[in-house]
């Protein structure tokens, strides 16, 4: 009896610390989620992403490709307004902050990884992440980030 009575107060006392580790939305103290990206010619793996309202992600974007590669995030107005500006030659590898719809955005050279650290909108919201890389967005590089419950 004794010895169950220990039991019972170890496996409490687990359960207990492993709940204190987490914030109220689930997330580890120790960081937010991490999500990898395979990049290959021309597709992103996975080509669809679920986060929740407000959830930080760190994005892990591995090019296995023999090229480089970009990860954008943004609205599909964004994208459309990126391509456009990739395809007519007016813009090199921009920054974010040049597209207000955009979230985030890196270039990963062939064989390297790169981090990019995304907090999601509060709002449920379908998102884009693609590259513009002359010819890629048009071969279908792009996938869907899903922002709801």
């Amino acid at each position: 009896m004794r010895r169950a009575g220990w039991v019972v107060t170890g496996l409490s006392l687990g359960i207990v610390l492993l709940l204190g580790c987490q914030t109220p939305t689930g997330r580890s103290e120790a960081g937010p989620r991490t999500v990898e990206i395979v990049m290959t010619e021309f597709r992103f793996t996975p080509a669809e992403v679920q986060v929740r309202p407000g959830e930080t992600v760190r994005f892990v974007l591995v090019n296995k490709g023999t090229v480089a590669h970009e990860f954008m995030i943004g609205t599909p107005e964004v994208q459309e307004e990126h391509e456009r500006e990739m395809a007519a030659g007016t813009a090199e590898r921009h920054v974010a902050e040049e597209h207000p719809g955009s979230k985030g955005m890196v270039v990963v050279e062939p064989g390297q990884t790169a981090t990019l650290e995304y907090t999601a909108p509060e709002q449920p919201t379908t998102l884009l992440y693609g590259c513009h890389l002359p010819g890629h967005w048009v071969a279908g590089m792009r996938g869907v980030l899903r922002v709801g419950a």
